[in-house]
């Protein structure tokens, strides 16, 4: 008798990637045990998408891979918490805007409370820096049109960023 493992659950989390060739729309399949960027870090060179929208292509497509490497941003629509945060640190939020060879973001990150805006980007432990709240003005590379989104929770990959600044808090 064989001790097969049982095949383990998933659910579909809708991103929007901003790659450097175009938008690349479609669902990652995360483990109902972890979180999205925990599932998104595992290592591999691609991340698997299904139902795939490719700019460009006329129709959705059942799968597509993307390299890592090739990722400026992501727009992820979960509404469970990114990460499982295992700090006790209180925190601290930054108003940042990340300069990208496509454009900018604009957005909250937080930071541990003791730690320096700078010290966190140059050393942060996560590989990403997720923006709260962000505003995204960037040019799609195929059109060349001004792509503007508000509200988005972005994933950042510090690759793509030519720069990033604090801009103080925004007026409300």
């Amino acid at each position: 008798m064989s001790d097969a493992a049982a095949p383990t659950l998933h659910r579909l989390v809708p991103v929007r990637v901003m790659t450097d060739a175009g938008w690349v729309a479609g669902n990652v399949h995360v483990p109902i045990t972890r979180r999205f960027l925990e599932a998104w870090r595992q290592g591999h060179a691609f991340v698997s998408l299904t139902d795939a929208q490719v700019e460009g292509l006329p129709r959705p497509i059942p799968f597509f891979a993307v390299h890592r490497t090739a990722v400026q941003f992501l727009l992820v629509d979960d509404p469970q918490p990114l990460e499982v945060v295992v700090s006790t640190r209180p925190f601290r939020e930054h108003h940042v805007t990340c300069l990208l060879a496509s454009g900018r973001i604009m957005g909250i990150l937080r930071v541990p409370q003791d730690v320096r805006l700078s010290d966190y980007v140059t050393h942060q432990e996560t590989g990403l820096l997720v923006l709260e709240q962000a505003r995204v003005d960037v040019r799609d590379p195929w059109s060349q049109a001004l792509v503007q989104l508000s509200d988005q929770r972005v994933v950042v990959d510090p690759r793509a960023v030519v720069g990033i600044s604090e801009l103080g808090p925004s007026p409300r």
